[in-house]
């Protein structure tokens, strides 16, 4: 079967976030037409896929030892992407099947998505209850009515035609500035292109949902871009 959809993170020592995001992909039973590509950017140890995991999913590796560099690794994603259109975010957030289907059938030229507050526990279930997610680091400055936060230009659908059209991500934001993603300048390309009518105008329709940002070292849920020495965190099946 062709590959419809790739569904893209790229990582950076997020050992738990991983394997709670793949028990929660195995429960949604996605179609055989979607993959799931985890780009892991230097992991220490590297990231290893669990047993019992969704189906078409992979972890392919960047090579790369230089600070965090997002961008490169989106951009050897893509190289790997069997889909015709890409869902690309960061590991701290997740998908509704509703937002993965609707991208997987999408027929624009790129989505962007509303974000609201929730959580993968341990055994990746989504919980957005107050109690729960007040442990996980929500701060009550950070509640919202609905747990409606801001929108974020690093998560959004695109056709990989389109993405490719617009060369990716800049190497400026690779080399030497690893704690410049270029999510920002990736968006107003695009913008750019959109209003001169070269692209569809993005749609923002759907929900995506964001781990609240607590201590990310004891968590593991989080990118640490220092490249220093980390705990080390188990790899555990996906049961």
């Amino acid at each position: 079967m062709d590959i419809k959809l790739s569904i893209i993170f790229t990582v950076y020592n997020s050992h738990e976030a991983v394997r709670r995001q793949l028990i929660y992909f195995k429960s949604l039973n996605l179609p055989d037409d979607i993959e799931i590509i985890i780009m892991d950017d230097g992991s220490n140890p590297p990231l290893e896929l669990p047993k019992d995991c969704p189906n078409n999913t992979f972890i392919f590796k960047t090579g790369i030892i230089t600070p965090w560099s997002q961008a490169l690794a989106r951009n050897m994603s893509i190289e790997k992407a069997r889909g015709g259109m890409l869902l690309m975010t960061d590991i701290d957030h997740f998908f509704p099947i509703e937002t993965i289907m609707a991208a997987k059938d999408f027929d624009g030229d790129k989505m962007m998505f509303k974000r609201q507050w929730g959580i993968l526990d341990k055994k990746g279930v989504f919980h957005q209850n107050k109690e729960i997610l007040t442990k996980y680091g929500l701060s009550r400055r950070k509640r919202r009515k609905n747990f409606f936060t801001y929108c974020h230009h690093n998560s959004f659908a695109i056709k990989k035609s389109v993405y490719q059209a617009l060369n990716g991500y800049k190497s400026r934001y690779w080399k030497n500035r690893f704690h410049r993603s270029g999510d920002s300048d990736f968006y107003k390309r695009y913008l750019k292109a959109s209003l001169k009518g070269i692209f569809k105008p993005a749609v923002r329709d759907h929900l995506i949902y964001v781990f609240p940002a607590a201590n990310a070292n004891k968590l593991g849920l989080f990118h640490n871009l220092s490249r220093q020495d980390d705990p080390i965190l188990e790899d555990k099946p996906c049961q």
